[in-house]
């Protein structure tokens, strides 16, 4: 079973459509959300923070990209809660968990009102699975 519930996680279609939606929005400022530090590493693009680098690297990280006005920020679970990035105009989930909490979280990051702002929020599923 937890087989099973990793490779739905981690499906590689995931990372190829995770990928170009990227792609497609060089110019914005963009955050994705995988399962596993492998999965946010997997998809190549943009910065990776995740919880086995250092605090203080992980804000050096969201420092620049804070300050950037457009890039990727891949992250497992790192920056679920308490990190403030600013600018987010779009998210792409690509697994979900049982955690209302982090979901809502995650929504809450790339939704955040700022004037002329539109949002874009991605959630990538396999079909016939139970995600």
């Amino acid at each position: 079973m937890r087989k099973r519930k990793e490779f739905i996680m981690s499906h590689p279609k995931k990372i190829e459509i995770c990928k170009k939606i990227l792609e497609a929005r060089k110019d914005k400022k963009c955050i994705t959300f995988s399962a596993t530090i492998k999965d946010s590493e997997a998809i190549g693009i943009g910065e990776v923070i995740h919880s086995k680098k250092s605090k203080a690297k992980n804000k050096e990280i969201i420092k620049k990209f804070n300050e950037a006005t457009s890039g990727v920020l891949c992250t497992s679970k790192a920056a679920d809660q308490g990190a403030d990035i600013s600018g987010l105009s779009v998210a792409v989930i690509m697994s979900t968990d049982s955690s209302k909490i982090r979901k809502t979280q995650r929504i809450g990051r790339t939704i955040r009102f700022e004037e002329g702002k539109t949002a874009e929020l991605f959630t990538l599923i396999i079909k016939g699975t139970q995600e």
